[in-house]
């Protein structure tokens, strides 16, 4: 059952000292009313001893309080500035952002002893209204201070009173050192209180979650502040063989302080001394610093942050794989200068064709570290080689483009139909994609609709090919005007061409006489006219009789067969078969047969055909003969 003290008010009324914590208000006023044990004290608020230590009470304990003490409930809640500062902060921040010592400053306790809230945190250390250190430890047994002790004036330890102490030499020298940086954060932590913002529109919160990250670039180095250069920065010191003073912590805040001072210079140089560290170490802290860009009020360093590392990157001094890049890709393109082995990857152009191609005019830097040299080309060019290169295309490119088959790109570039073109940029010569295009639209005619009709492309190199007509005869006559193709699709190529039917007829028949004069004739052209099988000229051929003058193998492995006219005519002027003879005398096959039984007539073919091949002058002989 909670006892009711509604009535209750302590005799001693107790003042509140401007920036006292609630904790030591509670110790002094326990004190001042004769209360030896603040436990017993605790008890009756309906708190423990820890939560007094740490400033925090509900809202019950703080009514009972402000009866107690007859200090306004506005009042005590007010001195509770801290607390929210640590539900801002969070449970890890907060941890971070506390001491658990009791700290004073031996000026201001010389009148009341009493604690205040600014004490309580971690990384103040001096006392910037009277320039002095604060002290943590009783200066004669070096015990911890508790606040019972603090509020009473002396060590429970060794009873020794906390007395005003001469300002010595070496904490004038560190009161130098680190006042400036004190100032500003402490000054930080009065504008949060009043919800003001300081540089970088960061309130004290902010700049305090700013100040634990950036602790993990700077652990470890040589520190910046002063000439002290020498000492390391020590933050961390839960970690073996480390311990905590006030002058490390001092430190630690005045170096982010200098960091951020002198925006972004020295923050630069800080992140010069990062990347002398050792790789595992750098990559491992600078990992933990960039979780700090993950929230929104820090824009302006995190674009600095990142110049910095594209600037880095153009030096050749760090890659691609970068934590900074990785997250965020975008800021590769924002690079001046690209790495030997990232042209070759993404332009697919070497170095050294880079450099045949540009010449002296080529811009590129190197980066050496020990035997390893790292080459950079400059983004810019590589951008404009890249553009000068997607002009240009491969023959199996262009016949893509074109709706043909890859050989015949050669044999298009030998007609003077488009032009091969060599450069250093290409291990073998390219077409311009330009060229390419253009003789496409020139030899696709016009576009018609409706129903499809003509010949197609493909169709009609397949039928003709016996002919001998091809790929550039088709394109040369287009180009030239005798030929009028036309087309059905907007998007295509060749193999959507067709053409008319007269038109093809007329040009077989110019083709055939240029084949004529430039082959001789066909097979089936001489079947035509001597009236035979195609079975009878494979024999005449075997057997030496009327054999081809000319015999071309095609890829498939089919042959073509062909004749010089003079040769067939001096063949058809010596010989006849009797289905000629018959028409050309007027004469029955059946008494030429029996001229043949009867041996007035060979058969130069000795019945090795299907067919009688008969001289002709013994024919006309006979019936001449005959005739008389």
């Amino acid at each position: 059952m909670k006892e009711n003290i509604s009535q209750e008010q302590f005799s001693v009324r107790t003042p509140v000292i401007e920036g006292e914590s609630l904790g030591g208000f509670i110790h002094r006023l326990a004190y001042d009313n004769g209360l030896l044990h603040i436990k017993g004290f605790a008890k009756r608020l309906g708190i423990s001893l820890k939560e007094i230590d740490g400033n925090i009470l509900g809202e019950d304990a703080y009514r009972k309080l402000s009866q107690l003490s007859g200090v306004s409930l506005e009042v005590l809640i007010s001195m509770m500035s801290l607390n929210k500062s640590l539900d801002l902060l969070g449970p890890f921040f907060s941890k971070a952002f506390l001491t658990k010592y009791v700290r004073y400053c031996p000026v201001c306790i010389q009148d009341i002893q009493h604690h205040r809230t600014i004490w309580s945190y971690r990384h103040v250390g001096l006392c910037i209204e009277h320039q002095r250190i604060l002290i943590e430890e009783c200066p004669s047994c070096n015990k911890k201070i508790s606040l019972a002790s603090l509020v009473k004036g002396r060590c429970l330890g060794c009873y020794a009173k906390f007395t005003l102490l001469e300002l010595s030499d070496e904490e004038r020298r560190i009161v130098k050192a680190f006042l400036p940086s004190q100032i500003d954060y402490q000054t930080r932590i009065t504008e949060f209180n009043n919800d003001e913002k300081s540089s970088f529109k960061l309130n004290f919160v902010e700049y305090f979650i700013l100040a634990i990250y950036s602790f993990y670039l700077l652990e470890g180095m040589k520190n910046f502040v002063n000439s002290d250069n020498q000492v390391r920065i020590q933050i961390f010191h839960n970690r073996a063989s480390r311990t905590t003073n006030m002058e490390s912590h001092l430190r630690a805040i005045a170096n982010v302080h200098w960091m951020y001072t002198n925006f972004p210079v020295n923050f630069y140089q800080v992140l010069d001394a990062h990347l002398l560290k050792e790789r595992s170490l750098l990559y491992e802290q600078k990992g933990h610093f960039e979780e700090l860009f993950k929230s929104c009020p820090y824009s302006e360093i995190k674009s600095f942050y990142e110049s910095y590392w594209i600037e880095k990157y153009n030096e050749g001094i760090v890659r691609k794989d970068l934590s900074i890049f990785k997250s965020n890709k975008n800021l590769l393109e924002r690079t001046t200068y690209l790495p030997k082995e990232q042209v070759k990857a993404s332009f697919g152009i070497g170095l050294d064709r880079i450099r045949k191609f540009q010449g002296s005019h080529l811009q590129f830097s190197s980066y050496r570290k020990g035997d390893y040299i790292r080459h950079l080309v400059k983004r810019d060019e590589v951008k404009q080689i890249k553009t000068i290169q997607e002009k240009y295309i491969s023959k199996k490119e262009a016949s893509l483009i074109l709706g043909v088959q890859t050989c015949s790109v050669d044999k298009i570039i030998n007609a003077n139909l488009l032009e091969n073109y060599k450069s250093d940029l290409f291990r073998t010569p390219r077409l311009c994609k330009e060229d390419v295009y253009s003789l496409l639209t020139r030899c696709r005619g016009l576009m018609r609709t409706g129903l499809e009709v003509g010949i197609q492309f493909h169709k009609l190199l397949i039928q003709q090919s016996v002919n001998g007509l091809k790929v550039t005869d088709l394109l040369e006559l287009t180009c030239k005007g005798k030929l009028h193709p036309y087309h059905y699709k907007h998007d295509g190529n060749m193999s959507d061409v067709y053409y008319d039917q007269l038109e093809i007829e007329n040009l077989i028949v110019v083709f055939k006489e240029r084949r004529m004069l430039e082959k001789g004739l066909s097979m089936q052209d001489v079947m035509g006219k001597l009236n035979v099988g195609e079975n009878t000229m494979h024999a005449m051929a075997e057997n030496e009789l009327l054999p081809p003058d000319q015999i071309i193998t095609l890829k498939n492995g089919k042959k073509r067969y062909y004749y010089q006219l003079s040769r067939i005519e001096q063949f058809m002027s010596q010989y006849i078969s009797i289905e000629q003879a018959v028409i050309r005398y007027a004469i029955s096959s059946y008494q030429l047969r029996k001229w043949i039984k009867e041996g007035k007539l060979q058969d130069v073919a000795n019945r090795r055909f299907q067919h009688y091949i008969l001289r002709r002058e013994q024919v006309e002989a006979l019936i001449k003969g005959r005739a008389s």
